[in-house]
């Protein structure tokens, strides 16, 4: 809707493509959302999330190529001024990746380390590169770490409290 004439505009016509999981870019040039695709539409039944680009200027979406069939995880991504990170389906666990825009298409750096395979709940801080995250296992009880998202992802972080 544009706020000053009240105009509106259906972007995503199709009843089948239904956008979930908003992120603005933070250069505000486009939005990420994810659709989920699934056999089941009327019915809304279980399938598998992916990822898309929205440009304000050209008013079309892309489908961001993760490099990956199986989707995003149900912790889904987080928009950064370079690209994005994303929890990609892998079973129980998620694999964590950054992506690095390059143009119209991505680099990515899988994150790797000790941490890697058991780390929820990532939250990022919007303008440094920083993360604060929950690492837990079967027998290690939840605590909240911290670190930077220096490239390459360093292989561990400090411990800033146990949750």
């Amino acid at each position: 809707m544009n706020l000053e004439s009240k105009a509106q505009e259906e972007i995503f016509p199709d009843p089948q493509f239904k956008p979930t999981m908003f992120a603005w870019d933070l250069d505000n040039q486009g939005f990420y959302f994810s659709v989920t695709r699934t056999s089941d539409y009327l019915n809304e039944g279980p399938g598998a999330d992916f990822l898309y680009y929205y440009d304000l200027k050209t008013k079309n979406y892309t489908e961001v190529n993760l490099d990956w069939d199986w989707g995003l995880f149900y912790l889904g991504f987080q928009a950064r001024s370079d690209g994005f990170i994303a929890s990609l389906a892998n079973g129980a666990r998620p694999k964590w990746r950054r992506y690095y825009r390059k143009g119209k298409t991505y680099e990515y750096q899988d994150l790797e380390g000790k941490h890697a395979a058991n780390l929820y709940r990532l939250v990022l801080h919007r303008t440094k590169d920083i993360a604060i995250y929950q690492f837990t296992t079967a027998s290690t009880p939840p605590s909240m770490v911290s670190r930077t998202l220096a490239r390459p992802w360093p292989a561990t972080g400090q411990k800033c409290l146990d949750a």
